[in-house]
């Protein structure tokens, strides 16, 4: 289930409700900005264990952004959001306050995306730990497969994005 709010408010809640749901938080590249950024925005602390697979990939062999690594691994299915980066996504953000129709659910089918493929990653980066070290008696975790999303990127928005100024 892909959880998404954008309203202030509301995701503020939707964090607080995961955070007391969860015992441990999985990002790629977190601890140094998702968590900090949300923590200040939102003034909630994340007093969880957490765990970045960006820096455990890279430990693993695998170097570059979560897209690059994601690419790396042929069974997890490609992404909708094509190459839309970060800087794209502050962009959607001001479409969509623009009154841009489409640019929204673009945007959230981005950061969707960047969410669910943190779950194989995660089972795959487990196996290929215990495959490395065979004192590590723990079986392998079953490679999760990525849920359907409600959103998609519209096609009209991504030809915006690409026709930078």
């Amino acid at each position: 289930e892909v959880l998404q709010e954008y309203d202030h408010q509301k995701k503020r809640a939707l964090i607080k409700k995961i955070l007391a749901e969860c015992r441990i938080i999985c990002t790629f590249f977190g601890e140094c900005f998702d968590v900090p950024f949300l923590q200040k925005e939102y003034g909630i602390e994340f007093n969880k264990a957490h765990l970045d697979l960006c820096h455990w990939l890279k430990r693993l062999g695998y170097k570059g952004g979560l897209k690059k690594i994601q690419k790396l691994f042929t069974d997890i299915p490609d992404r909708a959001s094509l190459d839309i980066d970060g800087y794209d996504a502050v962009r959607l953000w001001q479409m969509h306050r623009r009154g841009v129709s489409g640019a929204l659910e673009t945007l959230l089918t981005y950061n969707a995306e960047d969410t669910v493929v943190l779950a194989p990653l995660l089972a795959k980066a487990f196996n290929m730990e215990i495959a490395r070290n065979s004192h590590i008696e723990f079986d392998e975790l079953p490679i999760p497969a990525l849920p359907v999303l409600t959103t998609q990127v519209k096609h009209d928005v991504y030809n915006l994005l690409r026709e930078r100024v």
